[in-house]
């Protein structure tokens, strides 16, 4: 299935995009999404081990079971005052 993931901050900066298109299988996972955003943008891969997911809005562990319908976002640790 074809997962499109919403990229914030310093994510989207590294990329250029605002949202990048992976494919997974059926019964991913965030972990396989992580590997997968990992593979086709080599470039995030030390952000992802420190980021957080989101699924439909709501903050989601590795082990959370994905869909093609849901919406996903890749969330960097940001910083402000």
């Amino acid at each position: 299935m074809l997962i499109h993931v919403l990229l914030f901050a310093s994510a989207s900066q590294m990329v250029g995009e605002r949202q990048i298109t992976v494919e997974v299988d059926q019964a991913a996972t965030l972990a396989d999404l992580a590997r997968a955003v990992s593979d086709k943008c080599p470039e995030l891969s030390s952000l992802i081990s420190i980021s957080r997911w989101a699924v439909d809005q709501q903050f989601a562990t590795l082990t959370t079971q994905i869909s093609d319908q849901q919406e996903i976002a890749l969330i960097p640790p940001v910083s402000g005052g």
